[in-house]
Formats: structure tokens, C-alpha cells, sequence
């Protein structure tokens, strides 16, 4: 094994007394993921690499390092039954998407206020503090993660490259997934240029998704045009200006008062910027952090 891997032997980790049998949680965007018990760490993420994706190995050893509140905290790359598996820190809830799409128990604003500034501060961090200009790239609602505090956490970062999303964009025949993740990504990608200004975009779609409850691909919209778009994004742009912009307030969610309303607006003129065609005219995460952060403290104290 190449030095470059930060790795922990299997052996170091798990012995088959130490492991409880996995239990299979779902597919991810880079194979499937079980749950694992594990007597020195406790409940651990692990995510069996698909074959297509060996060449992200020193990608994902890179990653060991990283360690912030709002992502998901890698702890090893290793061998599993000859495949090739990172362990990760497991979040005991659900993502972002099931969620929003729980009508029995809808979202505060508040706490989408404090989810919507748990992403922004964790990209900022993967886009400055830490890790220089490393991008996410994949951000969507199905990869930020919740735990029982329903504080986000993203995961599935910095592994990709905008080459490798140029396939999914112009894919002749797109899956549904394929579809989905399109709705996510910039018209800038044809540029192949890695900022974070990227992540920008992806992130102005979920500011949307939050406020409105809507899925970012086939929205459940009611368009009196023939020719509705797809796309949450493209709906929203068009309806910039027009009162249909209103429609974009979750009927599920309860406003205590006129000045949640006001923030709404205010949350979807962060998500108008984010969405900006020039990506140099759009935010940085750190500068749409200060903004809800800013109408986190007017809702604390609304003037009289």
C-alpha cells in the first residue's frame, strides 16, 4: 500500500468479536453503505467503494484530516473482504430530502435557519479555512445528512472533479438520478473551472428547497405556461418579480409572525444571488453565512 493512504489496518479496528453484522442502509453516490457496531468507535458508516470509483482511493485518504461540525468526519480508508471501504462517522437520522418530505412533522423556520447556516459554514470551511479551495461538487439534499439535534452534516465532499459531472449533465439517456443531480448543477460547469463559487449554486437550489419544501427536480408546481420547466431553479428565475415568487413560502410550516415572511423573502434573495449565470457575481458560502446569520438575529429581535 502507498505511503500517501492515511489508513488504519482492519485488523487495528475490528476483529470479529468487535463487529456486529452490518446492517445495509441504502446506496450512495459511491456504493452501498451499511451501519456497523464497533466496540473501539461505536456506531460507524461503512461505504463499499464501486469498482469505477478505485481511482478516488487518494481522494479519499486526503479526507482523514478534515474535521468540522458540518461534515461528515471520515476515520479510514481499509480492505473489507478484498473491496476497498471508508469508514465514516454515522448520523443517526435521516437527510435533508426525507425530511422536507415529512409532511406529519414539518421543519420550523428556525430550524431550517440554523440547517441552511450549518451547510453554508461547512462548505466555508472546506472552501477556505482548512481545506484550500476544495470543493464539494455534489451538494444536494439527499447528501446533507441530520442528526438528532438536526444539525447538517455534508457528506460526500471533495471527491469529484467538474470533468466527472460533464458526463451526468450530458448524458443522452439520463437516469433519474442522473436527472436529479443535474438540477443542482451551474451553467458554468462547461467551463471545467473548480471554485467554490460552484458549491454556490448547489447551494442557492437547497435555500430553495428549504424555504419552499419543493423537491429541486419536478417540483409538484402548478405552472399556467404549457412549457413549465423541470427544474426548481429554472421555475424560481422565471418567477423572479412576479407575485408567483410568493409561492415559494412552505405551506407546512407554521409563521408565527410577519417578520419570518420577510425573512423568507430574504432567504430566496440569497438563493437569487447564489443562482447568479456569471459565477463570479455569486456569494461565498462565509458571506451567506453572515446574511442568515443577520436575520437569525432579526427574528430574535424583530424591531417594535
Amino acid at each position: 500500500m502507498d505511503t500517501c493512504y492515511i489508513m488504519m489496518a482492519l485488523k487495528d479496528i475490528i476483529t470479529s468479536s468487535e463487529i456486529n453484522y452490518p446492517a445495509y442502509l441504502g446506496e450512495g453516490e459511491f456504493g452501498q453503505v451499511f451501519k456497523a457496531e464497533i466496540r473501539k468507535l461505536g456506531a460507524v458508516a461503512i461505504r463499499k467503494l464501486n469498482l469505477e470509483y478505485a481511482e478516488l482511493l487518494p481522494t479519499f485518504a486526503g479526507l482523514i484530516d478534515y474535521n468540522h461540525i458540518n461534515i461528515v468526519k471520515p476515520i479510514a480508508l481499509l480492505k473489507i473482504d478484498r473491496q476497498w471501504c471508508v469508514l465514516t462517522q454515522f448520523i443517526d437520522n435521516e437527510n435533508l430530502r426525507k425530511k422536507l418530505e415529512d409532511k406529519t412533522k414539518p421543519l420550523s423556520f428556525d430550524i431550517r435557519i440554523k440547517v441552511l447556516m450549518g451547510i453554508a459554514s461547512g462548505l466555508a470551511y472546506l472552501h477556505d479555512a482548512f481545506c484550500k479551495n476544495k470543493m464539494h461538487l455534489l451538494l444536494n439534499s439527499n447528501n446533507v445528512l441530520l442528526n438528532q439535534a438536526l444539525e447538517p452534516k455534508l457528506s460526500d465532499y471533495g471527491l469529484l472533479k467538474p470533468i466527472d459531472l460533464q458526463e451526468i449533465y450530458y448524458s443522452p439517456t439520463p437516469t433519474e438520478r442522473q436527472k436529479y443531480l443535474k438540477g443542482y448543477m451551474p451553467p458554468d460547469l462547461d467551463s471545467g473551472i473548480a471554485s467554490g463559487k460552484f458549491d454556490s449554486y448547489s447551494y442557492g437550489i437547497i435555500v430553495l428547497e428549504i424555504v419552499s419544501g419543493l423537491s429541486s427536480y419536478k417540483p409538484d408546481i402548478s405552472v399556467p405556461s404549457a412549457d413549465k420547466p423541470v427544474y426548481l431553479g429554472d421555475h424560481f428565475l422565471q418567477c423572479c418579480g412576479n407575485p408567483e415568487m410568493l409561492f415559494y413560502c412552505d405551506e407546512d410550516i407554521e409563521w408565527p409572525s410577519n417578520e419570518y415572511v420577510f425573512s423568507s423573502e430574504e432567504m430566496q434573495e440569497i438563493a437569487y444571488e447564489c443562482l447568479k449565470k456569471d459565477r463570479l457575481e455569486r456569494p461565498t458560502m462565509s458571506e451567506c453565512y453572515r446574511t442568515l446569520l443577520e436575520i437569525k438575529n432579526f427574528l430574535a429581535d424583530p424591531p417594535n
